[in-house]
């Protein structure tokens, strides 16, 4: 699937245990932890050129768990969007520099704040959010509580649910991940059908998450392996695909798939949902 593919000059910061990409044409400044914030009109506001902007933590805008990182003690990044500004509070600023970005709007196009992604050096993906549809979203939503602090999110037990992702492209697989295991589950990933079933043979899991279309091995004939394979059988599959059309969703549950989910409906809320679903959690 081709993914447009541009160099954006960017912001670095975490929050929430990530890392994201800010472009930096949005960024209207950034204060500096103890910078002043306030409350004004039942919300936490910073004074940005004798105007008061109201702040939200990106953690939470983005439906992250909080570090617990007192709020005081966070640096807030101005973002401009179509007409107002607003700060977010991040745990971290880690610095400029330009990111390649690879456009997801035909992979993920119900990610209403992720504009791109790319792949760190050291593995993480990178997300590049939207700074207009950011703003909108925290001004929408209802006002920080006073000063909380949030304890840090749980890791996840050693019994908690093995998923592997099989999808020949990273930004993809990577995302998939990310979604997955801030949901509590441990993931292994794989490129293509053969590397999955490599996998498997050497630890099991408890559902394989993959797409149709990859090299070597694709979903379907992996479904199919895995159905024919004894020690797999029972072994729940669920493919993610941007094929749409009924012939290929016939195809796939014949194989012996699980759920089916198209690519241009796909969001946290429905992969998580299929994923519940399949291993009897609701």
């Amino acid at each position: 699937m081709p993914l447009t593919l541009s160099v954006v000059p960017a912001l670095l910061v975490t929050a929430g245990g990530q890392r994201f990409a800010l472009p930096m044409h949005a960024v209207a400044g950034i204060v500096g932890p103890g910078g002043g914030e306030r409350w004004a009109g039942g919300r936490p506001v910073v004074m940005s050129d004798g105007a008061p902007v109201p702040v939200t933590g990106l953690a939470a805008a983005l439906g992250l768990p909080e570090t617990g990182t007192v709020p005081s003690r966070q640096p807030v990044v101005l973002l401009t969007g179509h007409v107002d500004r607003h700060g977010f509070r991040v745990d971290g600023v880690l610095g400029r520099r330009p990111v390649v970005v690879k456009g997801l709007s035909r992979v993920l196009p119900r990610l209403p704040v992720v504009v791109g992604a790319s792949v760190e050096p050291d593995g993480p993906i990178l997300l590049m959010l939207d700074s207009v549809a950011l703003v909108e979203r925290a001004l929408g939503a209802a006002p920080d509580a006073p000063a909380p602090v949030r304890p840090a999110a749980p890791t996840a037990p050693a019994s908690a649910p093995r998923v592997l992702v099989v999808d020949d492209a990273v930004i993809v697989r990577e995302v998939e991940r990310s979604i997955l295991e801030q949901a509590g589950y441990e993931v292994e990933a794989a490129g293509d059908g053969l590397e999955a079933m490599s996998l498997l043979a050497e630890r099991p899991c408890d559902l394989v998450v993959s797409d149709i279309d990859m090299p070597r091995m694709n979903g379907l004939e992996l479904t199919a392996r895995i159905r024919a394979t004894p020690r797999f059988a029972q072994l729940p599959v669920i493919l993610v695909t941007a094929r749409g059309d009924e012939e290929s969703r016939r195809r796939g549950l014949e194989a012996g798939a699980d759920g089916y989910v198209v690519k241009s409906r796909f969001d946290r809320e429905a992969l998580l949902g299929l994923v519940q679903t399949a291993l009897g959690e609701r």
